[in-house]
């Protein structure tokens, strides 16, 4: 005759395994209550091994550059999917559980939307932070006093930003709508694009935009000291070309006032 198994009924009695019953009812209570936090245990073990691999770096050469474009308007889930396609990151579900928490933290700002160089010796938490801060590419270029239009065309061609003629094009077409100030009946901007250093965040820079910049430029830094200067014998036209040619007269900048003086009173005379 088989022996009942624990807990099995035969006809109308239930016979439970003489084992079980020899265990003290302490020790049936204290089985499960030591299991299932040792099961937990395990579990958030394997979470935290999961977590730090997840994070850590992708490579240890600190030389690494990894360069990727975040187009805006890119939803956060997005970005952390495209950086672990382009090797910067090893989880988009590990970035996906750092932006909930960064949602979840009452901090300003968010994912910004740029040309960025990922470092592959960095964890995706200090990744996800140079996205978060925007630490995008900065471009960097100079335009000296007394350069032309051509001589700028030649100068962002030459260093690879584009061609001599796109910049050219762009000179060409002048912008009143948005510059009221601009002076009628001009062709072109030559002598309106403010020579200077300037910084873009962009990753790709275009003519349009490096034309904008300096009239701006020119705007904020350049006309005021025309309009309070309030010099009723020049238009901003004249002044301008009156400064155009100072810049190429003058050897030294101690000659800009004088010969800045002679030209001024020929133009009166005429």
């Amino acid at each position: 005759m088989t022996r009942p198994r624990v807990g099995s009924v035969t006809g109308s009695r239930c016979f439970v395994d003489h084992r079980y019953l020899s265990i003290p009812v302490k020790l049936r209570w204290l089985l499960p209550l030591t299991l299932v936090p040792l099961c937990f245990g395990l579990g958030a073990w394997q979470g935290y091994r999961w977590w730090t691999w997840s994070i850590s770096p992708v490579s240890d050469r600190p030389d690494e550059i990894i360069r990727v474009e975040i187009p805006p308007g890119t939803p956060a889930q997005q970005i952390g999917q495209d950086l672990e396609a382009a090797g910067v990151i090893r989880s988009a579900d590990a970035w996906s559980l750092w932006v909930r928490w960064k949602n979840w933290r009452p901090e300003t700002g968010g994912f910004q939307a740029g040309t960025y160089d990922f470092n592959a010796a960095e964890t995706a938490i200090e990744i996800a932070d140079q996205v978060w801060q925007g630490e995008v590419i900065q471009q960097r270029y100079t335009i000296p006093e007394g350069r032309a239009i051509s001589e700028m065309a030649a100068y962002f061609e030459r260093e690879g930003f584009f061609s001599a003629e796109s910049f050219t094009a762009a000179a060409s077409l002048v912008p009143r709508e948005d510059y009221p100030w601009l002076p009628e009946g001009i062709m072109t901007l030559e002598g309106f694009l403010y020579p200077d250093t300037y910084q873009t965040a962009s990753g790709t820079l275009s003519p349009e935009e490096v034309v904008r910049q300096m009239l701006d430029r020119f705007e904020s830094v350049a006309l005021p000291v025309y309009r309070e200067a309030n010099n009723p014998s020049l238009d901003l036209l004249e002044w301008v070309t009156l400064g155009s040619i100072v810049e190429k007269e003058a050897v030294v900048s101690e000659e800009r006032r004088l010969i800045a003086g002679v030209f001024t009173e020929r133009l009166k005379k005429a």
